[in-house]
């Protein structure tokens, strides 16, 4: 917004993003749940005559704790019904970009994991989300829409800092190589303006 953008947010609490509301219309917030289709369909229209030209999702499944071993509270294919119920209304209104939050482990970026996090992604309750994350992949590289596909290496607080590129499968990053969550958001704003990343699976890391 602060670079002339307008942003329609479709968000499941709209308490989360009530301090960045300005009477300037640069930000509208839909209430709703991304992997309802009718809802998906809300957002996309809620502001008449000024369709989006990319969607940006930076969705994660929740747990009861920040534990790897905690219950998860999200449905288990929060990630893949979501991307199918925006890129069903991508196709209807015609927008063929999408940005998508994913993490370093993802597909074939798997074997740059720690290994000690590889244990945790295959055995424990931190599975669920993975496995959802490669489904909502396979359906966003069938869908014949231009995709970028951001994989982070694990989330800091701080500001933001430059951005290190570790190709689309995480070769040569460190196993304590961390981003700043600012950083991450910076890099999927330059994913929807820029085409340097269409198509791909970029590594991040600060």
């Amino acid at each position: 917004m602060s670079v002339g953008h307008k942003v329609t947010a479709l968000v499941r609490d709209e308490v989360s993003l009530s301090s960045f509301v300005t009477d300037d219309g640069s930000l509208k917030v839909v209430k709703g749940q991304p992997q309802d289709h009718a809802d998906m369909e809300k957002a996309f229209t809620a502001v008449p005559d000024d369709m989006p030209t990319v969607v940006i999702v930076t969705l994660n499944s929740a747990r009861t704790s920040d534990n790897p071993f905690a219950k998860p509270v999200s449905p288990p294919t929060l990630m893949c019904d979501s991307h199918l119920a925006a890129m069903e209304s991508m196709k209807k209104h015609g927008v063929r970009k999408i940005v998508t939050l994913q993490a370093l482990g993802v597909g074939d970026s798997f074997p740059n994991l720690f290994w000690f996090v590889r244990l945790l992604v295959r055995y424990s309750n931190m599975s669920i989300g993975y496995k959802d994350h490669e489904k909502a992949d396979d359906a966003i590289r069938k869908s014949g829409l231009n995709y970028v596909l951001a994989r982070p290496i694990r989330f800091v607080d701080g500001d933001s800092a430059p951005i290190k590129f570790f190709g689309d499968k995480g070769d040569g990053i460190g196993s304590f190589n961390k981003i700043t969550r600012r950083s991450v958001a910076c890099f999927l704003l330059d994913a929807a303006e820029k085409s340097d990343w269409d198509g791909k699976t970029p590594v991040v890391s600060s």
